[in-house]
């Protein structure tokens, strides 16, 4: 998508993109250090800035046969400042609401303005081919050995998903309401904080999605399938020629 969005060559892009995610790293890394408290917050509010801003265009700009540059263009702006707005209007104090509002308004205000400006334009025949050679895999990944290579990634996502909430709940959650005195009587983990339900949706996000690339990944890059038997034989006589 960022490399859509110029006109430069691909290669000169990439390495201006490296720059700027090295130069935002360091920025992070700063912010770190001066506001230490609130690293974990920090780190939450800027991960679904990008959700609700990215994250919508990145899935339909490969799924959706209908979003537009320009529909994709004023998702992102749209999501992004739909996320930051209410989180800056309850930062200010001007009204309180749930950690999980700005991220959820952000993401339904970016699906909204993607389908209505769609809807006003049309796609180009370059775009459609575009997207159709995204799904096309090229004949040297048809390979049984690199597609259980590639498994590995949703396989780790899968233990990551697992085994994570368990960790934040006993290294992060029950000591940090252990010192802000949100603990349950009991001594058991009190359910109805931000941090205690973040926990949850660490599991419910990463375990799915890995799932879900498992499929994909077995169906698009599986040599025994029609399709693919006939790009195996469309490169095999391009290389006889």
């Amino acid at each position: 998508i960022g490399n859509d969005m110029g006109s430069k060559p691909l290669a000169i892009t990439v390495n201006r993109t490296r720059k700027i995610m090295l130069i935002t790293s360091l920025i992070i890394l700063v912010c770190c250090y001066f506001f230490p408290p609130n690293i974990f917050w920090f780190m939450l509010f800027i991960g679904t800035v990008y959700a609700s801003s990215w994250g919508p265009v990145g899935l339909l700009s490969i799924w959706s046969k209908r979003i537009t540059k320009d529909a994709a263009f004023w998702g992102m702006f749209s999501g992004f400042f739909m996320n930051v707005i209410p989180a800056a209007i309850d930062y200010l104090g001007i009204y309180h609401m749930p950690e999980y509002y700005p991220p959820i308004i952000g993401a339904g205000v970016s699906i909204v303005v993607i389908f209505v400006v769609s809807a006003c334009g049309k796609v180009s025949r370059d775009e459609t081919l575009y997207r159709l050679r995204l799904h096309r895999p090229p004949p040297i990944d048809i390979d049984p050995a690199k597609t259980k290579i590639t498994l590995l990634a949703p396989l780790g996502l899968v233990v990551y998903g697992v085994v994570m909430p368990l960790l934040l709940l006993t290294y992060y959650v029950i000591p940090y309401q252990i010192g802000t005195g949100e603990i349950s009587p009991d001594g058991s983990v009190n359910w109805n904080t931000g941090e205690a339900l973040i926990t949850l949706t660490i599991f419910i996000l990463h375990v799915p999605l890995a799932l879900m690339a498992m499929k994909v990944i077995r169906d698009r890059y599986d040599p025994r399938s029609n399709r693919n038997q006939k790009i195996l034989r469309r490169a095999i006589s391009k290389e006889k020629t």
